[in-house]
């Protein structure tokens, strides 16, 4: 699925049986998800691009690899927030409604749906990102 100005969603677990029956994402719902975020240079993205994670195991690899990359100070909490509020990227927020609870979930998404035309940490000006999710939660 394609949405606004250049998101395009890909969702592994579309046809997962039972999954109707999972809770949908709506504008409103809180959701709470886990995550990989990369730079993303039109492949598939490499843990050198990842610049932002709170999946345990993509962690866990880090500290043990050469590749010290923020790793010591990212949490493994999940991501916590409202569907539609603004709290994080357009192309996030936009791109979740419609999915469903347990959804595992690729995003690709162009710089004005990701951070614009600013320095955003590690991520340089006008940059494509590339969100791996699963949905663990979606609260009504």
């Amino acid at each position: 699925t394609t949405f606004g100005r250049s998101t395009y969603r890909f969702i592994p677990t579309y046809y997962e049986e039972g999954r109707e029956d999972w809770q949908s994402v709506e504008v409103g719902s809180t959701v709470e998800i886990l995550f990989d975020a990369y730079i993303f240079s039109g492949s598939e993205p490499s843990k050198s691009a990842l610049y932002w994670s709170n999946v345990p195991e993509t962690i866990s690899e880090l500290e043990n690899s050469n590749n010290k990359q923020a790793s010591l100070t990212w949490s493994t909490e999940p991501l916590t927030f409202k569907v539609g509020n603004g709290e994080v990227i357009e192309g996030l927020d936009q791109a979740l409604v419609g999915c469903h609870d347990q959804d595992s979930v690729q995003l690709y998404i162009s710089y004005n749906m990701a951070y614009g035309k600013q320095l955003v940490g590690t991520v340089p000006k006008k940059s494509a990102v590339a969100w791996y999710i699963k949905i663990l939660n979606v609260i009504k």
